[in-house]
């Protein structure tokens, strides 16, 4: 078995922060063995964290690792207490080494710390694809919403019309004499004309409202998407809260 030679300087106690928690690693220890090193520690952390041993062999210069050949408490899913310990292989990673050692743990949120996965990467594809189905039926909506403004605004603009034409021609036809006869034609027009644009112009804003009501509540929806598996393959749960 190696026999290493240690000579350790002050430990370095190093802090991580998050934007939404902090975690602290405080009360560090360290107890060299014949080819392996003890180091204790306790973790004050408000949720599960990733735990990262490093040394530097230049005064804290430069830091190597994260190193490989831990036991014990280190790496995902580390809990907040006290007492903890990492056993590091020393010889098993270096072989031998001699000098000045210092030490640093690194503590982070295991989602800020672990790399995507193939895992991962495949469930968050699952969620894109259901949101942009999501967002493709919201624009569907929309645009069934949208489509009634126009035949809305312009067959208000034809009643609106036709109405001020009937009271004109109306004026014309009484004080008409050859032309009389087209004049009331046209008048008796313009008074069918009216109602009815009006009638499409309040069937058209009908349309348009209870559109814009299954608009506003497919868009008030709180969709959660939860990938879950499925043999050969992978599905995805939708859940929906009205």
């Amino acid at each position: 078995m190696a026999l290493i030679k240690w000579n350790f300087s002050l430990l370095l106690v190093f802090f991580s922060f998050t934007t939404a928690y902090s975690q602290e690693v405080k009360n560090i220890k360290v107890e060299p063995k014949e080819s392996s090193v003890d180091i204790n520690y306790d973790l004050d952390a408000t949720a599960d964290c990733f735990i990262s041993l490093y040394y530097s062999t230049d005064n804290a210069q430069t830091w190597k690792g994260p190193l490989q050949k831990v036991t014990g408490d280190v790496g995902a899913n580390q809990k907040s207490g006290k007492g903890k310990i990492i056993i590091w292989d020393a010889a098993a990673e270096l072989g031998s080494v001699e000098g000045v050692l210092q030490f640093k743990i690194i503590a982070t949120y295991s989602s800020v710390n672990q790399e995507p996965t193939l895992q991962s990467k495949l469930q968050q594809r699952i969620i894109d694809v259901e949101k942009q189905k999501r967002e493709a039926k919201l624009a569907s909506l929309r645009k069934k919403r949208n489509i009634w403004l126009l035949p809305a605004v312009a067959t208000a603009g034809i009643g609106a019309y036709a109405y001020n034409q009937t009271g004109v021609l109306y004026e014309k036809y009484k004080t008409a004499t050859t032309d009389a006869a087209s004049i009331r034609k046209q008048t008796q027009t313009m008074a069918i004309v009216y109602p009815v644009a009006f009638a499409a112009t309040g069937f058209s804003v009908l349309e348009f409202i209870l559109q814009s009501g299954k608009y506003s509540r497919e868009k008030k929806k709180k969709v959660v998407f939860a990938p879950r598996y499925i043999p050969r393959g992978m599905g995805v749960n939708m859940t929906v809260k009205l």
